[in-house]
């Protein structure tokens, strides 16, 4: 099993359920993973630290306070919109996630606990999210972390943690494709490729694959069913 690819498909089916009111099918991920749910949800919790059903509903929950600070939809409707029952069940849950109500989410100013508020990368663009991925043994073997880009030093929401990349020379490649599959099959061959003609090589020493799922290439792209883009970074040789 090429579990980077399984985890990101897994991932992208989730996302698209999260979008939505939709209940997470298990007999997909199933399809998906080509395993027992129940296993790949082990699996799931072991490399996140959530569970899948956590997961869609931390995302939910993320992208509820996105809309209610930036669209003019009544709480109700985005509650109904993220697959919450009631209002109160939802402002329960939006509280309990950001530490402060909806009502007051819309209130200029205002700080939601989550990672997003406390980025302050401006080398990066807007992204909805990076899969970071390091100590590798081998292609299939490695540690991941599923995040977002900070500035060292910068305070971290608590239930959080952080990992530091050494300053150094990165290359940042873009790879388009019909679906997460078709670029995954190809993607290190493309970006070696791609760094080789610069006459740069990958810093195999400090090496880590890094995945940024940008808003309007991949996000955006994704529920419009069109082709999407991932933004890829890595470490490479040089001052």
């Amino acid at each position: 099993m090429n579990s980077s690819k399984v985890f990101d498909d897994v991932i992208c089916y989730l996302e698209k359920i999260a979008r939505s009111d939709c209940e997470i099918d298990y007999n997909e991920i199933s399809k998906i993973t080509m395993s027992p749910a129940a296993l790949f949800q082990r699996i799931f919790i072991f490399v996140s630290g959530i569970s899948i059903s956590d997961y869609v509903r931390k995302r939910r929950l993320t992208l509820a306070g996105y809309d209610l600070k930036n669209n003019n939809s009544s709480v109700l409707n985005v509650a109904i919109k993220y697959g919450f029952q009631s209002h109160s069940s939802f402002s329960r849950a939006f509280k309990e996630h950001h530490g402060i109500t909806p009502s007051e989410a819309r209130l200029e100013g205002s700080n939601l606990n989550k990672l997003t508020d406390v980025k302050s990368c401006e080398d990066i663009d807007i992204n909805d999210g990076i899969g970071l991925m390091y100590d590798f043994k081998d292609m299939h073997n490695f540690k991941i972390i599923i995040g977002d880009f900070v500035q060292a030093g910068v305070q971290i929401p608590d239930g959080l943690y952080s990992k530091l990349i050494p300053k150094g020379l990165t290359a940042q490649v873009q790879i388009e494709g019909s679906n997460m599959a078709d670029i995954l099959d190809s993607a290190y061959l493309l970006i070696t490729e791609a760094i080789e003609k610069t006459g740069k090589e990958i810093d195999y020493d400090n090496f880590y694959w890094c995945e940024v799922y940008m808003h309007e290439r991949f996000s955006e792209p994704l529920k419009r069913g069109d082709k999407v883009t991932v933004d890829y970074i890595m470490p490479i040789k040089g001052n």
